[in-house]
Parts: structure tokens; C-alpha cells; sequence
């Protein structure tokens, strides 16, 4: 258009051709903000996941250590003090057991946590099976050499493989909020 031409077009033409413009940027960045809060609401929902299963994996530890904790106390307890050592085992298993079976299907490496479910009813096995008989037995020193030469070994395998599913998890979590930063940018 020439500034002749330009000149002869009336103001109010000017005028609402510029608010239709400023009307579809207006729209354009409306619409490309909702597309990214779409996205960071994704991005969210997918870090609360993560944050998620790290508590469960955390409470899951818990658990174990507790249990490890009063299989490790037994030889050394009284007869009484066996007995609740036995019950709060109990209770704890049963802990246990539901927050595991709540984090079937939820696993980032789902190896990691077959090894832990077939490590730890091994250890749980053992240590409440050979290592509570030799103690109550009374061979205290066997159920020592016992749990040094097998029950610790277990153990450190089992948090090793709770360990390596917070791992996965963390880097899954990294990985997503990375991915949400490039979008962001």
C-alpha cells in the first residue's frame, strides 16, 4: 500500500485493523500458554509419581530394617523379650507385605526389585528360621558366626536392591524434570 493510498484509508478502518491483530496475538500467546500449562501440569503429576515411589521404597526400608533389626537383637534377649522380639516381627512382615504388594507394577527396575523380593524371603527364612534355632539352642557364638558369615551378606544384597530401585527411580525423576525444563525453555 502507498502513503497515499494508506491515507485515504478511513481511521476507524486503522484503528480496528490494529485491535484485530493485537486480538489474534493476544489469542496466539493464550493459546500457547494453555499448551504449556498443559505441559507443566504433565510435568508435575509425573515429578509427584516419582516422589512418590521414592516414599514407598522408603517406607519399604523401613520395614526391613526394623525386622533386621530385632532378628539381630534375638540372641541376646531374654526368653520374654524374644517372644515380643517375635511379635513385633510379625506385625512389621505384615507391614511389610503391604507395601510391597502397594508397589507391584509401580517398579522402575523391575529387576532390582525381583532380586529384593527373592533376597529378602531368604534372609527373612533365614534369619528367623537356622539363626533363632541356634539361638534358642543357646549356641550364641554360632548364631554370631551365622549371621556374620550369612544374615549380613543377605542384608547388604537386600539394600542393595532397594537401593538400586531408589536409583532408577531418581533417575527417572531427573530424566523427567529435565525433559520439563526443555519444554519450558
Amino acid at each position: 500500500m502507498s502513503y497515499r493510498t494508506s491515507r485515504r484509508v478511513p481511521i476507524g478502518v486503522k484503528i480496528g485493523a490494529i485491535i484485530v491483530t493485537a486480538g489474534i496475538a493476544i489469542s496466539a500467546l493464550g493459546a500457547l500458554g494453555a499448551v504449556s500449562s498443559k505441559s507443566l501440569a504433565g510435568d508435575v503429576h509425573v515429578n509427584a509419581e516419582q516422589v512418590s515411589r521414592l516414599e514407598q521404597v522408603g517406607v519399604m526400608q523401613r520395614w526391613v530394617n526394623g525386622i533386621r533389626a530385632r532378628i539381630t537383637e534375638y540372641p541376646i534377649a531374654t526368653p520374654s523379650d524374644r517372644a515380643k522380639l517375635l511379635s513385633e516381627i510379625d506385625e512389621r512382615i505384615v507391614k511389610l507385605n503391604a507395601a510391597r504388594d502397594g508397589y507391584r507394577g509401580l517398579e522402575v527396575d523391575p529387576a532390582a526389585m525381583t532380586a529384593f523380593d527373592e533376597l529378602w524371603a531368604s534372609f527373612y527364612s533365614q534369619g528367623t528360621g537356622e539363626f533363632m534355632d541356634l539361638a534358642d539352642s543357646g549356641r550364641i557364638a554360632a548364631a554370631g558366626t551365622y549371621y556374620r558369615a550369612t544374615l549380613v551378606p543377605l542384608a547388604t544384597k537386600v539394600a542393595d536392591s532397594l537401593e538400586a530401585e531408589n536409583a532408577a527411580v531418581t533417575a527417572a525423576a531427573a530424566k523427567s524434570a529435565d525433559g520439563a525444563a526443555a519444554r519450558a525453555s
